[in-house]
């Protein structure tokens, strides 16, 4: 299955500022279609920035993010690869105090997704994968 539309973007949390990494995401987001543009680009938002805090909790050696869009044609699919240490303490919102301050991204990515999973990669890195289905 060939992609109708892909693609990738890597950088460095150190050598990038938020508004530049937003400005990026809404270029690579901009030709998808309006039905997921705006979950995708919330969901990416929430993810950048669980992957940058991580990173700099961690004090991670590579302090890279890579985020791959691929759109098919009944699919897009979003993945967000970086080095933390993944997700094996997530507590669902649900069991959280409404009132906190943090910990509700993750939360709103799943509530966002069609599908989100997560996947560790090779040389200690994380993938996780935002599927949205185009109606």
């Amino acid at each position: 299955m060939s992609s109708i539309y892909e693609k990738h973007y890597e950088f460095n949390i150190n050598d990038c500022t938020l508004a530049i990494i937003h400005s990026q995401i809404e270029q690579m987001l901009a030709p998808l279609p309006e039905s997921v543009y705006a979950d995708l680009l919330i969901a990416l938002h929430e993810l950048i920035i669980n992957s940058c805090k991580e990173m700099e909790l961690q004090n991670t050696p590579t302090n890279v993010i890579r985020i791959h869009i691929y759109q098919y044609t009944e699919v897009v699919i979003v993945q967000v690869n970086d080095s933390g240490r993944g997700l094996d303490d997530y507590t669902p919102v649900k069991y959280l105090c409404p009132f906190r301050e943090n910990g509700r991204g993750l939360s709103m990515v799943m509530l966002l997704s069609d599908w989100f999973l997560t996947y560790p990669d090779i040389n200690n890195h994380y993938s996780y994968y935002i599927i949205k289905k185009l109606y």
